[in-house]
């Protein structure tokens, strides 16, 4: 018996997917969104200079760590600019293209007269 249940095998097992790496924007948003609350709830607390004062003194080097954190983006924003100016200079100078190569004349020519729409002239 063939057909029967007990000899057919199970399909096989799918390969295991990957571990995809995870946004580090959540984590560095849930650290700066935990981070801030907490100043808030301490500040809402116990409004005072000594307060303020405490508070400005733990936290200063987060002001360090964020400003690491915006540089990253904003070099890489700045490098692929460079990139990518550099490229296009590139491509303009291979197939020389810009403002010094001479530019197709793409106008129709002028109709001649007798193509010209109009009443039609006598016969």
């Amino acid at each position: 018996m063939l057909g029967h249940p007990r000899h057919l095998r199970p399909p096989p097992l799918a390969p295991a997917a990957a571990p995809e790496g995870g946004n580090p924007f959540v984590l560095v948003g849930t650290i700066v969104a935990a981070k801030v609350t907490t100043i808030v709830v301490v500040l809402a607390i116990n409004w005072s200079s000594d307060t303020g004062a405490l508070v400005a003194a733990t936290t200063w080097h987060w002001t360090v760590v964020l400003a690491a954190l915006v540089a990253a983006p904003v070099a890489f924003a700045v490098r692929l600019r460079r990139v990518r100016a550099r490229r296009a200079d590139l491509l303009r100078g291979e197939w020389q293209v810009g403002p010094s190569a001479v530019e197709p004349i793409l106008t129709p020519a002028p109709a001649a007269p007798s193509d010209r729409p109009g009443p039609p002239r006598g016969r």
